[in-house]
């Protein structure tokens, strides 16, 4: 009987020291950035493509980049980039932190092409380009 019970209390002790070092979930939630700066020419030629480099912020030290969304349409496209903070009372210092992406444009029309870029307040801020 002896040597059938101490596998078993050596088994119940072991799960009982995994379940403590099991980490309960992160919670997170999704905040838009800023975007504060892009490198936006006045014009562009049909056809060719714009590269261009947004710099956006993150609101504390906490945060980071999770992803981007970018919609075109025909004389348009709006950008806006998600950073992923955590939840709860989490100490994170209130210092923004910049960062920087590229988004690949190609204008379909000649005209005016709007770029639309999140302002992180749910708003968008809008640059025009001169395609010609």
């Amino acid at each position: 009987m002896m040597k059938l019970s101490i596998p078993l209390m050596t088994i119940f002790l072991a799960a009982g020291l995994c379940a403590c070092s099991i980490k309960e979930e992160e919670k997170t939630e999704l905040r838009e950035c800023a975007i504060v700066r892009t490198n936006m020419p006045d014009s562009l030629k049909l056809g060719n493509q714009l590269n261009l480099k947004m710099v956006y912020a993150i609101a504390n030290g906490c945060g980071k980049y999770h992803h981007t969304e970018t919609q075109d349409g025909d004389r348009s496209v709006t950008t806006r980039v998600y950073a992923e903070y955590p939840t709860g009372n989490v100490p994170c210092s209130m210092q923004l932190k910049y960062d920087s992406l590229y988004v690949n444009i190609f204008p379909k029309l000649k005209g005016i092409y709007e770029v639309k870029t999140g302002d992180g307040a749910g708003g968008l801020s809008t640059d025009t380009l001169v395609i010609y």
